[in-house]
């Protein structure tokens, strides 16, 4: 089972875009959309932290949730789970992307494990597995299937390389054996932390201030946006730049107010070692004044790259699509607490967090507020 990923996964599709007979047509103008709730996961479907999704050819949707992936059909109904918590065949330790192959069969990335399963389709057993863990470099966080068959990376530096904060994602093409086909194809900072130091205690921490880098792809491209600006970078699977996306009407930054200030510290210093005080000297320093500009992109299966600035905590998310020129060619809003995963056609997928913070799954209908007249 395990050795050079199979056949299976040669012509496999990429996230969010697929480039085999589904591709609908690219879009024509601008539209704009309501976000109409087709189907949500009742309470009994418990999740417990959802990173990614896919939907096959008949709708089933796969949603990788931390140590399995639960399949759910069209109407949101659990059918199964695709393994389990644990570290042998079939077993996850952290799933952080899932993709559907031609054929419907499963690709399955566990970060934890450093990992890589397939199963065949209507399987819940493993059919073959890749480890990475052999090779001679820091594991990667995140992984895809690319149309030739190769592997995309996402790798972190250690530690030891450089401090929290301060070192750099690479985006690495790897061959179906987990050997290193392009060692660099683009690099990036990862989040900004905000260093704090408390007598001889000293530490780095995620600041929801901070900025990183947000990551697309769409059949063999790779899309990168920085939270603090409001456009898009697109390259190759095998690195070439192929070119920046400047999207029309920027939004405005949020300023940061001193409730939101407030609440940032309290959960920071929530079961931490470092005083009040300490981490608002630590946030004032980093300089910080404003939310990061973006808070979400996805690529859909048309090439339209959807972009949502940050919004204020209770507010809904303003979702607007571009084309590779920057021209405006879609918009919907979906509502507050709600992280969209997937738009596939006319469908959004994502997850909802309702009052007691529990994630239930939810599937927008994206309907044309104006349609287009029917043609004769």
């Amino acid at each position: 089972m395990r050795g050079t990923l199979p056949v299976l996964v040669a012509g496999a599709a990429l996230a969010a875009c697929s480039g085999d007979a589904r591709r609908p047509p690219p879009p024509r103008g601008f539209t704009q959309y309501d976000a109409v709730v087709r189907v949500a996961t009742p309470d009994s479907v418990e999740f417990t932290r959802v990173q990614a999704m896919d939907v096959d050819s008949r709708g089933n949707l796969y949603v990788a949730d931390h140590t399995d992936i639960a399949v759910l059909s069209p109407e949101a109904k659990l059918l199964r789970r695709l393994g389990r918590a644990g570290k042998g065949p079939g077993e996850f330790d952290d799933v952080s992307s899932v993709r559907v192959l031609p054929g419907d069969s499963v690709f399955a990335f566990d970060g934890g494990a450093a990992r890589v399963t397939v199963f065949a389709p209507e399987s819940e057993r493993p059919a073959h597995m890749l480890s990475l863990s052999t090779a001679n470099y820091v594991f990667p966080y995140w992984v895809m299937p690319v149309s030739d068959g190769s592997l995309m990376g996402v790798f972190r530096a250690a530690y030891a390389d450089s401090p929290r904060g301060r070192r750099r994602d690479t985006v690495r093409l790897l061959n179906p054996d987990a050997s290193v086909a392009v060692d660099s194809v683009l690099a990036f900072p990862e989040y900004e932390a905000v260093e704090v130091e408390q007598g001889p205690v000293g530490g780095a921490l995620f600041s929801p201030f901070g900025q990183q880098t947000l990551l697309a792809n769409a059949g063999d491209r790779v899309y990168t946006a920085w939270t603090g600006s409001w456009q898009v970078e697109v390259y190759s699977a095998r690195g070439k730049h192929l070119g920046t996306v400047h999207p029309q009407d920027p939004p405005q930054p949020l300023p940061v107010t001193g409730a939101e200030m407030d609440s940032v510290v309290t959960r920071m210093q929530r079961g931490g070692p470092f005083e009040r005080q300490t981490i608002v000297r630590a946030l004032e320093g980093a300089g910080r004044k404003t939310w990061p500009l973006l808070d979400q992109m996805l690529v859909d299966d048309s090439g339209r790259i959807w972009m949502a600035p940050t919004a204020r905590a209770g507010e809904p998310l303003h979702w607007a699509a571009f084309d590779e020129q920057g021209r405006r060619v879609g918009a919907f809003q979906t509502p507050a607490r709600v992280k969209l995963h997937l738009i596939r056609g006319d469908v959004a997928y994502g997850v909802a967090l309702d009052g007691d913070d529990v994630q239930h799954v939810v599937v927008y209908d994206l309907k044309p507020v104006h349609p287009e007249p029917k043609r004769t």
